[in-house]
């Protein structure tokens, strides 16, 4: 949002996944309950467990997500002959960039000119729904969906959700 509000040449259409123009302290407190984590876990069934229970907010995503979740972010590791176990494939020092503190990005927000699409898990505590209806006013190329029984964020991993976006990207190609 920021660099697309200072340099519009740059990216001239938006996807925003669950993310508006304000953002509370109580939202982003409950992010840092995961966030930043090292979490050692025993087997591929563990981490799909793990992203579960973290991600819950993603909503009734099929097991084969989950799983797919499980292998594509997670990478082995050896464990001093105990066998091999799992980490997640993030660096988990990207918490030092977040505090948790309200964020108001409205300012950035009222200079973008793209058009934009704005994913919005109708359960979601990042983006509440006052915040994406007032986007949706305050710029009139945006496209707002809401995604019922999903918090933040919207998986982007089931058929529904994948064409939404593929639907509006190639109506702009």
């Amino acid at each position: 949002m920021m660099m697309c509000s200072t340099q519009p040449s740059i990216i001239t259409h938006l996807v925003l996944n669950d993310i508006g123009i304000f953002v509370t302290a109580k939202s982003l407190t409950r992010l840092l309950e995961y966030v930043g984590k090292d979490p050692l876990l025993g087997s591929l069934d563990e981490a799909k467990d793990y992203f579960k229970r973290v991600f819950k907010t993603f909503g009734d995503l099929p097991e084969h997500v989950w799983q797919h979740f499980a292998q594509t972010s997670t990478y082995p590791v050896e464990q001093d002959g105990q066998g091999v176990k799992y980490r997640l494939k993030y660096d988990p020092r990207i918490v030092s960039a977040v505090t948790a503190a309200d964020v108001n990005l409205e300012s950035f927000f009222v200079k973008i000119t793209s058009d934009i699409l704005l994913l919005h898990g109708v359960e979601s505590d990042i983006l509440r729904q006052e915040d994406a209806d007032k986007m949706a006013t305050l710029n009139s190329k945006l496209e707002l969906v809401n995604f019922p029984h999903i918090g933040h964020a919207p998986s982007l991993a089931v058929e529904d959700q994948i064409a939404v976006v593929l639907k509006w990207i190639l109506a702009r190609t």
